[in-house]
């Protein structure tokens, strides 16, 4: 893990004062919301499809049950599963 230097931390944080003031902070992160769940998303579509299993994403995502992560994301882990039965039905033949 780096550490970034003192310097650098105090000039994000007056930037980060600055934006406040202006008004701008807000806009800003309304603008980056939907980018953060497209990868909160994908995170959760490559966990699944790599076989981790959804109590496992239900922690990790913060969700208070397991049911929410099911819910909204249960149709990853089901389309992966359905992938594999079809890879080994070719390959016993059935």
């Amino acid at each position: 893990m780096t550490v970034a230097p003192a310097a650098l931390v105090d000039e994000r944080r007056s930037a980060l004062r600055v934006l406040v003031g202006l008004g701008i902070a807000g806009m800003l992160v309304a603008a980056f919301l939907p980018w953060l769940r497209v990868f909160r998303h994908s995170f959760a579509k490559v966990a699944l499809e790599g076989g981790r299993p959804i109590a496992w994403l239900s922690r990790h995502l913060g969700h208070s049950s397991v049911s929410i992560t099911d819910g909204v994301y249960g149709h990853f882990e089901r389309s992966a599963k359905k992938r594999e039965v079809e890879a080994m039905a070719g390959v016993f033949g059935v």
